[in-house]
């Protein structure tokens, strides 16, 4: 192998790894960013996938929520999109949901391998998925000051990173799991709003 793809592929672990530290040491990391949800530009899926995966192929959203839990509202605050799931409508935070799935575009696909080397999270193959679960990930100032307790996974998949936040106690870690097991390209299946 020529030393300037050797040197290529470390960078490459090493950017994988600096994001994943990056995510699961921030104290201000765990869950959904902060965004008016008056101004904020709101979409349905339909018009989630016209604009980030206009093949319709790629991107992949939940088909099961436990419980009443439903897709409340979409955000796109940047080039991020912020699903938000629930019991009720989101009225002024979307802290009020219960979950979100946040989901943006990457270049990185790092293997089920390379992920056990985070050492503050369980590395495990959930269906196609190579995911990162942390079930007691240090909340954000926002989730600390409600009392809100977080459990998260993420996973890259296809071009998209993913990031599923949950509220810990509304939530089991057998549920955040069966949410990633039941992440499928969206179709008919996919949770849309009411």
């Amino acid at each position: 192998m020529h030393l300037w793809r050797k040197v290529v592929i470390a960078c490459a672990m090493l950017l994988i790894l600096a994001t994943a530290m990056i995510i699961l040491s921030s104290q201000h990391s765990y869950g959904p960013p902060p965004l008016d949800v008056e101004t904020t530009e709101k979409l349905s899926v339909d018009e989630l996938v016209a604009r980030f995966d206009p093949s319709g192929t790629r991107l992949v959203l939940p088909t099961w929520m436990p419980g009443r839990m439903k897709l409340q509202e979409i955000y796109l605050p940047s080039r991020m999109a912020v699903l938000v799931y629930g019991d009720e409508p989101i009225q002024h935070d979307i802290l009020e949901g219960k979950a979100a799935v946040e989901v943006m575009r990457s270049n990185l696909s790092p293997t089920l391998e390379e992920l056990k080397k985070e050492p503050s999270a369980e590395a495990l193959k959930v269906g196609d998925f190579s995911v990162l679960l942390d079930e007691d990930p240090c909340p954000g100032p926002r989730w600390e000051e409600r009392g809100i307790k977080p459990m998260l996974a993420y996973f890259y998949h296809d071009g998209f990173f993913y990031l599923i936040t949950v509220r810990k106690g509304e939530f089991t870690r057998e549920d955040l799991i069966r949410i990633v097991e039941n992440m499928r390209p969206v179709g008919p299946e996919t949770l849309r709003k009411p």
